[in-house]
C-alpha cells in the first residue's frame, strides 16, 4: 500500500515574498528569429512522428 503524501508547508515571510516576486516577474520575450527556429524544429519533429 502506498504511503500518504505529506502536506506541503505554507510559505511565510521572506520566502513567500520571494516566491510571489518570481511568480509575477515579467518574462523576457525571445527574438523573432529564435521563435522561428523553435517553430521550425517543432514542425520537423511533428513530421517525423507521423
Amino acid at each position: 500500500m502506498a504511503k500518504p503524501i505529506a502536506t506541503t508547508p505554507t510559505l511565510t515571510g521572506k520566502d513567500a515574498e520571494n516566491f510571489l516576486n518570481r511568480a509575477y516577474a515579467p518574462v523576457n520575450p525571445i527574438s523573432h528569429e529564435e521563435f522561428m527556429a523553435c517553430k521550425s524544429a517543432y514542425q520537423m519533429m511533428q513530421q517525423m512522428a507521423q
